[in-house]
């Protein structure tokens, strides 16, 4: 039985510029002060966090420790995501997209082609990829970000979330934005889903069943689930009781069962967002 422990990353507001100067080092809070967007672990010991200024961190041992891996960017990055221990990836703010083959000792800038802010990357296999970001922008790679092509997606709203549950089917979420796609991102697909408002994250454990997190146009935190293919298939869980609250993560724990949390802040997404 496979067993995923997810760990959450705690947000620090204070906004310090991470290049020390000759002689001076960071000591506290370690291993940063910088804000971090975004955590994602490949097994239950190696994980990465990245945030502003480009800061990267890393994890060999559950997050017990965290190391600062090499800066190849100033910018501020808002998702990571890996394929094994080895690959992954990075995307972040202006068209910024990082890619590493050996465990993140090396960063490597890689072409996107735009100049869009990208707030989210999920990659499928070593070759297939999909990122997005703001006026609707998805990329997409076939061959491991040696190139990275613009696909349709039928909206300039900003896309914040992509997951894929296999190398087919994906979905995309953002601003009154839910699509979906069934070859691969090669074609997306609006999906109705009943809530006029900011959806921030996207996650599905299978072909069926997922959830969606944000809030809505009254500033209250919206969670909605998905158990049917059809487009129909979303409802509304246990958000519209939390008012002036915006869901801003999703993470899934699968431990003999599933379950869904959502971490929330009253802070605007656009604040948010750097």
């Amino acid at each position: 039985m496979k067993r995923f422990t997810a760990i959450v990353v705690m947000f620090f507001a204070v906004h310090i510029s991470a290049f020390a100067q000759s002689g001076w080092f960071w000591q506290n809070p370690l291993p940063t002060s910088n804000v971090l967007n975004s955590v994602h672990f490949e097994n239950s010991n190696t994980g990465w966090a990245v945030g502003e200024y480009g800061t990267i961190l890393k994890t060999t041992n559950a997050g017990t420790s965290w190391t600062t891996q090499t800066r190849v960017t100033s910018k501020d990055l808002y998702s990571i995501h890996s394929t094994d221990v080895n690959t992954g990836y990075v995307t972040g703010k202006f068209g910024t997209i990082l890619k590493t083959t050996n465990g993140g000792a090396n960063w490597i800038s890689q072409t996107s082609g735009t100049d869009n802010t990208l707030f989210s990357v999920h990659v499928a296999d070593d070759y297939a990829g999909c990122a997005v970001g703001i006026t609707g922008t998805i990329l997409k790679t076939t061959n491991g970000g040696t190139n990275w092509t613009p696909q349709v997606s039928g909206t300039s709203n900003e896309l914040s979330s992509v997951h894929f549950a296999d190398n087919n089917t994906g979905w995309i979420v953002g601003s009154s934005t839910i699509l979906k796609t069934t070859n691969g991102g090669i074609n997306w697909t609006p999906q109705l889903n009943g809530t006029d408002g900011y959806f921030r994250s996207v996650h599905f454990t299978d072909n069926i069943t997922g959830w969606v997190v944000g809030y809505d146009n009254m500033s209250s935190g919206a969670i909605l689930k998905q158990q049917m293919a059809e487009q129909t298939g979303y409802h509304r869980q246990a958000g519209q009781a939390i008012s002036y609250l915006q869901f801003i993560s999703l993470i899934i724990i699968t431990d003999g069962q599933r379950e869904v949390m959502a971490q929330f802040s009253k802070q605007p997404m656009e604040e948010q967002h750097g």
